[in-house]
């Protein structure tokens, strides 16, 4: 399925038929009067901010009795400042949006209904109340990305307004990363999994400006993981040639500026040892985990720092019990300071 949220390439919609059918149906359950929560789930790039955009646009078409949608975003700010209830402070600025004619009316608004001493179950209250000041008008769409990002105040305010929305025209819809948190068990989960090389053959020739040979198309897909942004992205790095099948494909590909710091900032918050493990684990291609800890040892880490990594989700078990990072977009944004690794 190919769905198009706009011009912008990075906005095209493949191989996610399932997740545009969950969202869709989120919408019609709220036209029917039930509230739903659903949750995406993804690594970086697997399009969920784009499925977000696609919902914000399908809502804002339908009519429900006559009655256009009321939609509202708000994304988690990735800072080292964590501001409690900041999220839901930009939700609420968003939702109130249309009420007013100024920013400074929203803001003088969203002052006035925030308690002097906020937590979690008052600022669900003052969302309840707000969306229902509309929703008994029309439907209302709230939309949440980066949750993983939330701040802990926000992230149990969210939760929270997800069971306090009852029986009303509400779908409130988030994105996050996996692992998924056990305040959100509740919601109904999408997984946005990496595309199948077909899938990503599509959005390739999609998005490319000429001809794109299969095998040189199918080799740049595998190499970019399946992942959709990175496909965007990265094929514009690509000549015509190269993509035509005339020329040789660079090994690997190359990655866009953007689709490197995608990683960045998950990869450069673990502890000294875990990067320094995951510089070895970068370039060292062996099933044996006996060399592989002799290697780390020899840098002045261990199989211990490799815990860390696993945990962010960046390594995995091999077959042999040996670790290894599975995904190649990983492995090509980690940088590689010693010399004599590579």
């Amino acid at each position: 399925m190919v769905a198009h949220a706009g011009v912008d390439p990075g906005s095209v919609i493949v191989g996610r038929a399932d997740a545009l059918a969950a969202l869709d149906q989120a919408l019609e359950a709220a036209e029917g009067g039930r509230a739903t929560s659903v949750l995406l789930v993804g690594e970086p790039g697997m399009g969920a901010t784009t499925l977000l955009e696609h919902l914000r646009e399908s809502a804002r078409a339908r009519r429900t009795a006559g009655a256009r949608w009321r939609t509202a975003a708000a994304s988690a700010p990735h800072t080292e400042d964590d501001i409690p209830f900041a999220l839901v402070h930009d939700l609420l600025t968003s939702l109130l949006a249309g009420r007013g004619p100024t920013q400074p009316a929203h803001d003088q608004q969203v002052a006035m209904l925030e308690p002097a001493q906020p937590t979690p179950g008052l600022m669900s209250t003052v969302l309840v109340d707000a969306v229902g000041s509309i929703a008994h008008r029309r439907p209302v769409l709230l939309t949440v990305d980066d949750l993983q990002w939330a701040d802990e105040a926000s992230a149990s305010t969210v939760a929270l307004l997800s069971q306090r929305l009852v029986d009303q025209p509400v779908a409130l819809v988030g994105a996050t990363r996996p692992p998924l948190p056990d305040r959100f068990a509740t919601w109904s989960v999408v997984d946005l999994l990496p595309l199948g090389v077909q899938d990503g053959l599509r959005l390739l020739h999609h998005v490319a400006d000429g001809p794109v040979d299969a095998w040189a198309g199918e080799a740049a897909v595998r190499a970019w993981g399946g992942n959709p942004q990175a496909i965007v992205a990265c094929h514009r790095l690509l000549t015509a040639d190269q993509l035509a099948g005339r020329h040789p494909l660079p090994d690997p590909p190359p990655l866009s500026a953007a689709v490197r710091q995608v990683w960045a900032p998950v990869v450069t918050a673990l502890p000294t040892g875990a990067r320094r493990a995951l510089e070895v684990l970068s370039v060292l291609d062996v099933s044996r985990i006996g060399l592989v800890s002799r290697v780390l040892a020899d840098l002045g880490c261990s199989l211990a720092d490799v815990d860390a990594a696993r945990r962010a989700r960046l390594v995995a078990t091999g077959p042999h019990g040996a670790p290894v990072i599975p995904d190649p977009l990983v492995r090509a944004t980690i940088p590689v300071s010693y010399t004599h690794l590579r």
